[in-house]
């Protein structure tokens, strides 16, 4: 069976998420969200934002779990981190 990593930055949501669509006709979907050190520690991420975030993590999180699946959260940087993940 084929195992495809879909990636999410910005758009946390399953609905209209195209990567998401193709991945899941291929075969299993692996989730995954990497906190970005280098957007945490940007002097224009506030507690709002973060906040924010969160909350849409979790709501994805729910919404993939409705599916069969779960997000992978992981947290530096996506360059390090991702490749690992992979392995």
């Amino acid at each position: 069976m084929n195992r495809t990593v879909v990636w999410f930055r910005r758009d946390l949501r399953i609905s209209d998420h195209e990567p998401l669509f193709r991945a899941a006709r291929r075969g299993a979907v692996i989730p995954v969200f990497v906190f970005d050190t280098a957007l945490l520690h940007h002097p224009e991420t506030g507690a709002a934002r973060v906040t924010f975030m969160l909350n849409c993590l979790a709501s994805l999180d729910m919404d993939l779990q409705q599916k069969g699946g779960r997000l992978i959260l992981r947290s530096g940087d996506p360059i390090e981190v991702l490749p690992k993940l992979v392995q």
